[in-house]
């Protein structure tokens, strides 16, 4: 800001105007007054290279997040289908294991009642003999 202003003094000042006399005499050497100026410019310039450099750590740091938040949101999807994975295979293993204990079950039934049923004639016989 106050660059600016200064810039805009040196805009508006003007020389002493004489108006009668020798050209020679009266023109005064024109001296550029850059230097206000110029470190104007290398103000405005340090400030741009700082700002430029803060949009491209946010960006860096965007992309970064980004990044970081996409390899979580794989290694989640990873880990679940890969517990679905185990879960379908424990359940597999578990029906298995129930029409194993449901078959042996039957047998057993049906062995019970063939068991009792041979105890039932064996008493017989013997009450008969």
């Amino acid at each position: 800001v106050q660059q600016e202003i200064a810039l805009r003094r040196i805009s508006r000042q003007r020389p002493d105007l004489k108006a009668e006399g020798d050209l020679d005499d009266h023109t005064k050497i024109h001296s550029f007054k850059s230097d206000s100026v110029i470190e104007l410019l290398k103000g405005l310039e340090a400030k741009f290279k700082e700002e430029l450099l803060a949009v491209t750590k946010a960006e860096t740091n965007s992309l970064n997040g980004y990044a970081l938040a996409k390899e979580a949101r794989e290694d989640l999807t990873n880990a679940a289908t890969e517990s679905r994975g185990e879960k379908s295979a424990a359940l597999t293993d578990a029906q298995g294991v129930l029409i194993q204990a449901t078959t042996d079950i039957g047998n057993e039934r049906n062995d019970l009642k063939a068991d009792t049923t041979l105890l039932g004639t064996a008493k017989q016989q013997c009450a008969t003999k």
